[in-house]
């Protein structure tokens, strides 16, 4: 692949892949600012970057921050490309740096993502992938990435669009919510309740349902993202609330109730993001 994209960007080393394409570091010929830059196949039976980029603007005309900026995006040779801020690392790579992290440093985390989520659902859109490998860290200051299965929750006569059933998951299977393992739509409260899942993260490193192991005596037709696969029914029963453990001590308190706020809300609901930022101010 030629090096130099957009006219603009000299590809440098890669920086990962994922589910859909890779991203690479890159740097713009003249003034050297680094970028990253996501590159799709045009031949990709599913295609996310035109999407993601769309929402990303329209956030960021709407004062949404902490979310990327779009530096370019257009064609080159076999691929659709976007450049956009470049972060330091993920959350999930910051977490595994650490030998520790204090307990005030999480409520800090979630703070900031519960402050994000706040102005990115005040303009209609979900983003539906809410884990921590899709939250970037920047000189100690938090970013949602990854758009592509972000989408707005309101119709054309401003309604909010209705539940319906969904088998298949969209989204990170270890992260979206119970409401999506039943089969609901994701709504506000499941990107809310992913953010409790990412809490449980932080201090424990690993979910209850990290690592379901294959079961070779099962036959599956099933996909994996699909709400009937047999890992997702264990997430389903492992993540319904009387099967969440809690002890007694502050920090289960404050997560216990988090997820019983943010579980309990309906489907079209408006959650109290005042209310749930307020239960980590220590």
């Amino acid at each position: 692949m030629n090096q130099f994209v957009g006219k603009r960007y000299t590809l440098c080393e890669k920086l990962g892949n994922g589910q859909f394409g890779s991203v690479y570091k890159g740097k713009h010929y003249k003034n050297n600012t680094e970028v990253a830059i996501k590159l799709e196949n045009t031949q990709s039976t599913i295609q996310l970057l035109r999407h993601e980029t769309t929402i990303l603007k329209y956030l960021y005309e709407r004062d949404t921050r902490n979310i990327p900026a779009v530096y370019w995006y257009g064609t080159h040779d076999k691929y659709t490309c976007l450049a956009m801020t470049l972060y330091e690392c993920s959350l999930y790579d910051y977490i595994f740096a650490k030998t520790e992290l204090p307990t005030s440093k999480i409520h800090s985390v979630m703070n900031q993502l519960i402050n994000i989520l706040h102005s990115v659902h005040d303009n209609c859109v979900i983003h539906r992938d809410i884990k921590p490998h899709n939250i970037m860290v920047k000189r100690g200051e938090l970013y949602l990435i990854d758009f592509g299965f972000s989408t707005i929750f309101i119709d054309g006569d401003g309604e909010h669009i209705p539940d319906d059933c969904c088998e298949d998951i969209i989204g990170s299977p270890k992260y979206v919510s119970y409401n999506v393992h039943s089969g609901s739509m994701a709504s506000r409260r499941d990107d809310l309740i992913s953010l409790g899942y990412i809490y449980l993260f932080l201090h424990e490193r690993q979910l209850p349902w990290e690592n379901i192991e294959d079961d070779n005596s099962i036959t599956d037709d099933y996909t994996e993202t699909s709400i009937y696969h047999y890992k997702n029914v264990l997430r389903l029963e492992m993540k319904e609330l009387p099967n969440l453990s809690f002890t007694s001590n502050n920090q289960d308190a404050i997560l216990q109730n988090y997820l019983k706020y943010v579980y309990t809300l309906k489907y079209e609901e408006l959650p109290n993001y005042n209310a749930l930022t307020h239960m980590f101010h220590l």
